[in-house]
């Protein structure tokens, strides 16, 4: 299950990074053991099934504490129907671009991560592993980010929030970290938040260079 907001869903290139995801295990063999799931399905690649959620945060974010005033459905509210009935063995997660783009509570973050990552994992396969990746920087001048603040201040936040997944990921044996910012900088994003068709190739290739192993493993029990 690749789980997150539309970085995952592919706000900008249908399909997103699961496009490239689908033609590596497809070019391994992989394909016909390795089932896509989620409640959405969109993109080029063998098997559509994903659960990216445009504009989600991790958790419900009410309009008053949103800078933007809007508001923000969460993740986490939505387990049950998108994780629940589908009991997956291998959760990609990747979440919080929207909470650093509504400001919200930036220092409880790590908390709403963690209440999150247990709904995940109490509605999993027993064996299941969650691949848990930090999130890429935003840009000061990208259209939809309307925080006001500068660019040092924001990939200040997006490393503090980075710095919370990966102390959640070292402290779980079911958890492992895919340190996704190392991957992508700003030139890889087409609108300074969603990253350009080269830019979700590159995610693809680091996701299952981070994945080959334990699929393989489970492939073969």
């Amino acid at each position: 299950m690749c789980l997150g907001d539309s970085i995952t869903e592919g706000f900008t290139v249908a399909g997103a990074y699961r496009n490239r995801l689908c033609s590596l295990i497809e070019a391994d063999g992989l394909n016909e053991a390795v089932d896509f799931i989620g409640d959405r399905s969109n993109g080029t690649g063998y098997d559509k099934d994903h659960a990216g959620h445009s504009g989600y945060s991790i958790a419900n974010i009410p309009a008053a504490d949103d800078c933007e005033g809007k508001g923000r459905q969460g993740i986490t509210e939505i387990l049950d129907a998108c994780v629940g009935v589908n009991k997956p063995d291998v959760v990609l997660l990747m979440i919080g671009t929207n909470d650093i783009l509504s400001l919200y509570k930036l220092d409880e973050s790590k908390s709403r991560l963690e209440t999150l990552v247990n709904g995940i994992k109490e509605r999993m396969s027993d064996d299941g592993k969650i691949y848990f990746a930090t999130i890429p920087y935003i840009a000061e001048n990208a259209a939809y980010n309307k925080t006001g603040k500068t660019q040092a201040e924001l990939n200040a936040l997006i490393d503090t929030f980075n710095n919370g997944v990966r102390d959640i990921a070292d402290s779980d044996d079911a958890i492992e970290l895919v340190d996704m910012n190392s991957q992508i900088a700003l030139t890889d994003l087409k609108d300074g938040i969603h990253p350009t068709d080269s830019g979700y190739t590159k995610m693809g290739d680091y996701w299952y260079l981070s994945i080959k192993d334990y699929l393989t493993e489970l492939i073969l029990k």
